[in-house]
């Protein structure tokens, strides 16, 4: 039994970072509303996401973040949202890698975390990914998973199924 992980080096800390260095006197709240108006693609600004290098798929810790594209048109809404879409498309790529392994379309992900908290980026990631996304009742989502795996590896499937329904919430997006 396998279980197939990717995650970004940064992931929603690089959220916590551009608040905290860029934009520390509004609240997350705030600072996610002027995205909602930003459509796709934050008008050609893109943020790459690996402000302490990069795990998955790209083992470089020398890697580095950047806003490419910044223009005299974007405002704190568009670099807000091309955070949130050069996180998501960091995840796209360890996404891509499990498909690839072998498992064809995924129709349904879990996700967990802080990012999950916002609806917006449960949106962008939902269609970044090309899945339903379905949110779940722990903070620790990769540990227990890893748990139900090894309870299924155990000979406790059924059990884990049961609960594995009753901790995912109604989806997401």
């Amino acid at each position: 039994m396998w279980q197939l992980h990717g995650s970004n080096a940064f992931g929603s800390g690089s959220l916590q970072w551009y608040h905290d260095t860029l934009a520390p006197a509004i609240t997350f709240e705030d600072l996610l509303k002027e995205a909602v108006s930003v459509p796709a693609g934050s008008e050609g600004l893109q943020f790459l996401p690996y402000l302490s290098g990069e795990r998955t798929p790209y083992p470089d810790p020398l890697a580095r973040g950047a806003f490419v594209g910044l223009t005299l048109r974007h405002g704190r809404g568009h670099m807000t949202r091309a955070v949130l879409e050069g996180v998501s498309f960091g995840l796209k790529d360890s996404f891509t890698l499990i498909q690839n392994a072998g498992l064809g379309e995924i129709k349904q992900v879990r996700a967990s975390g802080g990012g999950t908290k916002s609806a917006l980026w449960r949106q962008i990631l939902a269609s970044v990914l090309g899945a339903e996304l379905v949110t779940v009742n722990t903070t620790e989502g990769a540990a227990y998973g890893a748990g139900l795996l090894a309870a299924v590896g155990a000979g406790h499937g059924r059990m884990c199924t049961a609960r594995a329904k009753r901790r995912s919430r109604s989806p997401a997006v």
